[in-house]
């Protein structure tokens, strides 16, 4: 008796497309994850009532509640922020800057940071909101 062949196929071909697609998804995570730079400081921006147009640079410059600039390694006093930004500045004097500054934050510190940012050469400066209500 003479049975017909059967043809054996990989058993695994269903999943490979499956399993690539699973990758990419690790992959999107993994880099999407190192993207977002951990704040050093806690802060709560201010409100705004629209969208502002993104903005600023490469350079995140935070300010806590108490005044206190930071940036991505830690709270720093003034003399150390100043030699930090000058020495990002040497290389590209247009180097934009974000400031992410606290609601609570004194209000004449805010601006005299970016006064002395604007001087330095940072440009554009961009103020970070988040969104309210109307």
């Amino acid at each position: 008796m003479r049975l017909a062949a059967r043809r054996l196929g990989p058993a695994d071909e269903p999943v490979i497309p499956l399993v690539n697609i699973v990758l990419l998804l690790l992959i999107f995570f993994l880099l999407s994850g190192t993207l977002a730079e951990p704040e050093p400081v806690p802060v709560t921006p201010p409100v705004s009532a629209r969208d502002l147009p993104e903005g600023g640079g490469p350079l995140t410059i935070w300010v806590g509640a108490d005044g206190r600039p930071a940036l991505a390694d830690g709270p720093l006093d003034r003399e150390a922020l100043a030699a930090h930004v000058r020495a990002r500045l040497a290389g590209n004097a247009q180097t934009g800057v974000r400031l992410v500054a606290d609601a609570e934050a004194d209000t004449a510190t805010i601006v005299a940071l970016a006064a002395w940012l604007q001087e330095a050469g940072a440009a554009p400066i961009a103020l970070v909101t988040r969104r309210g209500p109307p």
